[in-house]
């Protein structure tokens, strides 16, 4: 139970470190919001595509819609790219405020700290965790941000078209909010056990 409890603090604590390191919160939103952008063009053009192929005649092949589409995949591209862009600068600016953090710190250690461990380890600790922290922010918290938005949209643009195809498609509403449901409520339960 103390170490269950002792995780919690971690948890706590390591949010309360990255804060103290002041990230750009606008570099942050524009990151996710070119991360949502991305991520709704991506849902946005399968749903334009299957348009364009239901009706498809050499009659109804217009410049005008290639050119969206085209568009459309340099809007996607540009966005993803950008975010990819903003997310990584945000993860090595808190990285590199961390280990001016620490290495202050480790100055400011008495000698006798120096005598009891070894400086090479001290140094690669250093080194490592924050490598760590920097994978964390750059990689796992942007896959999960955007797993869940195309998770949320693509359910979303699932339902729509449902809806168009088939008005009294019972089924698939149920199911879609029954794992909605089971989604939220494992959400919930991991964010209570971390708290």
């Amino acid at each position: 139970m103390e170490k269950r409890q002792q995780e919690k603090l971690d948890f706590r604590a390591f949010f309360r470190l990255i804060q103290t390191t002041q990230p750009s919160k606008v570099v942050m939103v524009t990151a996710l919001s070119l991360s949502l952008m991305a991520t709704l063009v991506n849902l946005a053009v399968p749903m334009f595509t299957k348009h364009l192929v239901d009706g498809f005649t050499l009659a109804t092949l217009h410049k005008t819609t290639i050119a969206l589409l085209i568009e459309a995949f340099v809007a996607q591209t540009f966005a993803s790219g950008f975010s990819i862009y903003f997310i990584n600068h945000t993860g090595r600016t808190i990285v590199s405020r961390l280990r001016e953090r620490l290495w202050k710190k480790l100055l400011a250690l008495p000698i006798s700290y120096y005598d009891r461990y070894r400086t090479g380890e001290t140094v690669s600790r250093v080194t490592n965790d924050t490598a760590i922290v920097k994978s964390l922010i750059t990689e796992q918290v942007a896959n999960f941000l955007n797993g869940v938005i195309s998770m949320i949209g693509s359910d979303r643009f699932a339902f729509i078209f449902r809806l168009e195809n088939d008005a009294d498609d019972v089924h698939f509403a149920s199911t879609a909010i029954i794992s909605k449901t089971f989604f939220i409520h494992c959400l919930l339960n991991n964010l209570s056990d971390n708290d």
